[in-house]
């Protein structure tokens, strides 16, 4: 009896591991809802072994079996994404074309005797503070390269990211104005006048 046990379990075992071979090597086809390391990008239609869409991709929600009505949802969203991808263009044609007819200038004090430097330095906070209140165009502080606040007059270069791609380029300039309020003998004695820094705005493409 357990030779005949024996007999039948190894006929079997080639078509069990055939049949297990079969069932590890189905795959089905998923439609991404989220970009997927080393897998593909949201939108992508991948194929998959059946465990792992079972297992992961699906409960997780990073994918959908890839249906025909998975198919065509996917496509109005995408659709919907360019429509917004070009909507953002044009506003950052619109900023750009502001930025380049645009220019910035800070009022300054220096003490008479140095004639030089400033006594209130112009930083990436003034710079994005100006930008909004005078002219309506929100660029953070964070997209503003600046390595030190400007603290002399003459020329400057400050480089300010509006996407990924495009950079404004600010080329600072000093224009000096005498402080009408200060009489020649406060001026002898140290005192300031105001100064102006101005920041001409220049445009550039990577």
């Amino acid at each position: 009896m357990l030779a005949r046990s024996t007999k039948l379990a190894a006929a079997l075992r080639p078509q069990t591991s055939k049949l297990l071979s079969r069932s590890f090597a189905h795959r089905v086809n998923m439609v991404l809802k989220e970009d997927v390391a080393k897998l593909g990008f949201r939108g992508d239609e991948v194929s998959v072994k059946a465990g792992y869409a079972r297992n992961y991709l699906y409960p997780e929600k990073l994918a959908v079996y890839a249906t025909e009505a998975n198919r065509q949802k996917f496509k109005v969203d995408q659709e919907s994404v360019d429509e917004a991808q070009q909507e953002k263009e044009y506003e950052l044609e619109a900023i750009i074309h502001r930025l380049s007819n645009i220019e910035v200038e800070f009022k300054r004090h220096t003490p008479v005797k140095t004639d030089v430097k400033l006594t209130s330095e112009v930083n990436a906070q003034n710079i994005s503070d100006m930008l909004e209140k005078n002219y309506g165009v929100i660029v953070g502080v964070a997209r503003i390269h600046l390595p030190t606040p400007i603290k002399t007059l003459g020329s400057h270069t400050v480089k300010v990211r509006v996407d990924d791609a495009i950079e404004a380029e600010y080329a600072a300039g000093a224009v000096e104005t005498e402080d009408a309020d200060a009489s020649e003998d406060d001026q002898k004695k140290g005192a300031s006048k105001k100064k102006w820094v101005s920041l001409a705005i220049e445009i550039e493409r990577r």
